[in-house]
């Protein structure tokens, strides 16, 4: 099959729109952020992209009556996830990865829910970074994920057994006592739905820990670049309490990792509790000047950068995943920044599906010394203090540009 004949599916994109709140089911959902043409991410192709090529349509809505946010548009799931076939992320093997799967545990250790488990069930377990490490607190865990099939004989072992499947079409017969779900239920079109299969899957008294970026962080932190397509929902802490009270759980306690997606982890347990935790929602009128702030930001940024085009090169470091989705808040969408260099040597060579910038491995770079360079990758507020450091202490352009000082917290 031809490259051209392979782009056309990413043409006239189809997708089912959404009227009530996957929460609470209210009709009273309201927009509070356009995204005409929105572009996918997290696709790479060998030759220019097409302006128009891989957009959609979107909004961003929200829900007064839980605190929930939600996009109205669910693009085909087979197109968003056919290219995963190959998916290369595996925790073990991944600096954040392996950060993150840290401060998950130290928030469990914290919880001292108890000593021991009978049972853990991770659904989403990726290559079984996390369940190896919680090994001395179980008897046998479980690992559920698609990306494994063929290969789960890597995996298993006298107390891990893991399934290369999705969920709904594993047959657990053990009943777990710690039932973990990282970065999941926000791909999840009903995730209510899924949360209360994972609740009649459990123990009486089990401990629940679901892992989603919340929408609290987002507006906080002016991060609304974190809003995509693969991304269905946006709890905030209203709209999980509400839900979980709704399925007859009771939070326990919650944190949330900042250099990671703004992630909030949520620990409960299906076990009552009369004590609710009251939570305030997000006002429309916060989400409004979180919004304003946002895009002074960027409007800012992108002046200085054309200033600087007028008299130096101008690269991007870092072909993120999500620059796609960075590039389209920007009102001349980055058009200065001639290439983008990037760490990753199997980058080289290709272009974004909407995007004719090249992207460039770090090992071919030419001097930059006499150039200005734009952070591109700093939706992980970890490998952007490393990128950083490197513009700083390795590469030396005569300008470095982090865009949004504001954005992701400090640095």
């Amino acid at each position: 099959m031809n490259l051209e004949h392979e782009l056309a599916k990413y043409k006239n994109i189809s997708f089912e729109s959404r009227v009530a709140c996957s929460v609470c089911a209210s009709m009273g959902i309201v927009p509070i952020l356009e995204l005409p043409n929105l572009p996918l991410t997290e696709i790479f192709i060998s030759q220019p992209g097409s302006p128009t090529l891989g957009e959609t349509d979107q909004a961003l809505h929200y829900c007064s009556h839980c605190g929930h946010a939600q996009l109205q548009n669910i693009l085909d799931q087979s197109l968003l996830y056919s290219n995963k076939s190959g998916y290369e992320f595996r925790t073990s093997q991944s600096y954040t990865g392996r950060n993150t799967t840290e401060f998950f545990l130290n928030f469990f250790s914290s919880l001292k829910f108890k000593d021991h488990f009978q049972c853990v069930l991770e659904v989403g377990c990726n290559d079984g970074f996390l369940l190896k490490k919680l090994k001395p607190f179980a008897n046998s865990l479980i690992g559920i994920d698609p990306i494994l099939k063929d290969n789960e004989h890597h995996i298993n072992d006298e107390k891990i057994t893991v399934f290369g499947d999705f969920f709904e079409n594993c047959d657990i017969v053990e009943k777990p006592d710690l039932i973990i779900c990282k970065d999941v239920i926000e791909h999840v079109a009903d995730p209510k739905s899924l949360i209360a299969e994972l609740i009649n899957k459990a123990s009486d008294n089990a401990l629940f820990m679901i892992q989603v970026p919340i929408l609290d962080k987002i507006i906080e932190n002016y991060n609304f670049d974190h809003i995509f397509h693969q991304h269905l929902n946006y709890f905030s802490v209203s709209s999980f309490t509400f839900l979980l009270e709704s399925l007859g759980c009771s939070l326990i306690d919650y944190t949330v990792n900042e250099d990671h997606w703004n992630s909030g982890i949520f620990a409960f347990t299906n076990k009552k509790n009369s004590n609710s935790l009251k939570v305030k929602k997000i006002s429309l009128n916060e989400i409004e000047q979180s919004l304003r702030v946002y895009k002074s930001q960027l409007n800012a940024c992108e002046l200085a950068l054309e200033a600087a085009a007028s008299r130096l090169p101008v690269y991007g470091y870092g072909a993120a995943l999500m620059l796609p989705v960075i590039k389209y808040h920007f009102p001349n969408k980055l058009a200065s920044i001639s290439k983008i260099f990037d760490d990753n040597p199997s980058r080289d060579g290709q272009f974004y599906l909407n995007s004719t910038t090249p992207i460039v491995t770090t090992s071919q770079m030419i001097d930059i010394t006499n150039s200005a360079v734009m952070l591109t990758a700093f939706s992980s507020r970890l490998n952007a203090k490393r990128m950083l450091n490197r513009l700083n202490t390795e590469l030396n352009p005569i300008q470095i540009y982090y865009p949004f000082n504001l954005l992701n917290g400090a640095i």
